[in-house]
């Protein structure tokens, strides 16, 4: 039953599952435009920069899509310092505007690293793999600002999907999940918990499956499940322990950025557990911020500078189709990357 599930997905025709099929209780936990969600009134500046990045990603132009978003995270840096925007949103933009860079910083690497056929067998699967996770990470990112996955990042990860054995037991159990994710994104409920319900119950139970399980659950509509899962990986040490690789090791901080959870962002558990936790240190820091640049959200009169452009609140409708776009040129110059990045770390802890 389990194999001819999994089989019935991989084979399902690419770009035939595409586009939102909302069913059950999925439509609720779609994220608005509220103020916990990472989008909420970007300046139309950032905000211009971000959809051209999104709009190169759904194309599949992840080359294309660097420069922007690196463009993109150095404005919002510059707003954590001199506003208008309050602290907190300035910086909740910083950190998912940055997530989503390295996520295809990190994708972009492992292609490179694919293409010189260095990695074979066991090894290029879990590459696959990893690349698979880090597209619908990617299409949930696009689903912040536009209200709908990008059906070909998604369809791309179900190409790389098939491709991806998972020989471990816990690299089957990851793929499983992402197979349950995917076919849950698409509206196949039915074949998405069979996927689930077939991850062996030593690998669900792990604590390095803690994210997964939520994230899973969120595909599915339970938000019940999902914020008992969240409440369980609070309880373990390794939510605020960093790991050999860093402090983005730690499952907290995972929370925090991940674009698959914001559907919970809203949630009084979510904002306990995680968003005031992982804002905590905004606080102590935003006088230093004042001292330096005046005060936060403060804009300049004629006589000290333009005034800064004003806040507006993401557009939730249906995404243009996507185009070309021409990058501005970036402030920060960009560099190549000598290892994987954060993102791809924490998935090979």
């Amino acid at each position: 039953m389990l194999v001819s599930a999994l089989l019935s997905l991989l084979a399902m025709p690419v770009g035939t599952l595409g586009g939102p099929v909302p069913t059950g209780r999925m439509t609720e936990l779609r994220p608005g435009p509220g103020e916990t969600q990472p989008e909420y009134a970007m300046t139309e500046e950032v905000q211009a920069l971000y959809r051209s990045a999104l709009d190169a990603l759904a194309t599949l132009s992840f080359r294309r899509a660097l420069p922007l978003l690196r463009e993109a995270r150095a404005r919002t840096f510059r707003q954590m310092k001199a506003g208008p925007l309050p602290l907190r949103l300035a910086f909740r933009q910083f950190t998912r505007i940055g997530h989503v860079e390295e996520q295809v910083a990190d994708y972009v690497l492992i292609e490179d690293r694919l293409k010189m056929e260095r990695d074979v067998g066991e090894r290029k699967e879990l590459l696959q793999q990893v690349q698979a996770t880090l597209l619908r990470d990617l299409a949930w990112a696009y689903r912040g600002l536009y209200g709908q996955p990008a059906t070909a990042l998604l369809d791309q990860a179900q190409r790389l999907l098939s491709r991806s054995a998972g020989s471990s037991p816990e690299a089957r159990a990851h793929q499983l999940a992402l197979a349950a994710s995917l076919a849950a994104d698409h509206g196949h409920e039915a074949q998405a918990r069979e996927l689930f319900a077939s991850i062996p119950a030593p690998q669900l139970a792990s604590e390095l499956f803690d994210l997964a399980a939520v994230g899973c659950y969120v595909a599915l509509g339970d938000q019940q499940q999902a914020l008992a899962r969240l409440r369980r990986a609070a309880e373990r040490e390794s939510w605020v322990r960093s790991t050999p690789q860093g402090e983005t090791g730690q499952r907290r901080r995972q929370a925090y950025r991940l674009p698959t959870l914001d559907p919970l962002r809203g949630h009084p558990l979510f904002v306990a557990l995680v968003t005031e936790a992982e804002e905590a240190h905004l606080v102590p820091i935003q006088p230093m911020l004042e001292r330096a640049t005046g005060p936060v959200g403060a804009t300049a009169d004629s006589k000290t500078g333009p005034k800064s452009a004003a806040p507006v609140v993401p557009n939730q409708t249906t995404p243009p189709a996507p185009g070309p776009h021409a990058p501005p040129q970036s402030s920060r110059p960009a560099g190549p990357r000598e290892s994987l990045g954060p993102a791809m770390r924490d998935r090979q802890d």
